[in-house]
């Protein structure tokens, strides 16, 4: 890790976390739910070259979605999750909930809000292509006045 300041920093982390998969029938719907929950960037603090330490931004995650499909062409995905920031002086809590419309399995349109303490709230928007073996990925997340807003761009290859 290195900064503007000229200052160089090494950490090492790990992430644990688990997975439940498994197809639930909604009246006549065959969907599946997946339940998943995650601990992320475990490790000491990091010291920089200067001799000061700053604390892991180390998490606990919890999140579920459900995929529903609402006929031979058409998909609805919804997600619901949290986060929670476990630094001593940094602690905070996100929340988030966002639905995924996916026709034929060649175009997606998404939706999303993350609820964030200390201004990080975010409404997100996405667009997805699939064409045979490459996807491409757009979103835009809008953020508060306190917090910038970003365009994410994607290609995938699936060999």
């Amino acid at each position: 890790i290195q900064s503007k300041t000229n200052r160089t920093a090494n950490a090492v982390t790990f992430g644990v976390g688990a997975n439940y998969r498994t197809n639930v029938n909604l009246g006549n719907m065959e969907s599946q739910l997946n339940i998943a929950a995650r601990v992320l960037d475990i490790g000491p603090a990091i010291e920089s070259s200067s001799n000061v330490k700053y604390d892991l931004p180390t998490s606990a995650q919890a999140s579920a979605d459900l995929s529903l499909p609402l006929s031979d062409m058409n998909r609805l995905n919804i997600a619901v999750g949290g986060r929670y920031f476990l630094p001593k002086d940094a602690t905070l809590l996100t929340i988030g909930v966002g639905a995924e419309y996916t026709y034929n399995n060649i175009v997606s349109a998404r939706a999303g809000y993350r609820y964030g303490e200390n201004e990080t709230s975010l409404i997100t928007l996405g667009l997805g292509l699939n064409i045979k073996f490459i996807s491409i990925d757009a979103a835009y997340s809008i953020a508060n006045d306190t917090d910038f807003s970003m365009f994410h761009m994607g290609l995938t290859a699936r060999f």
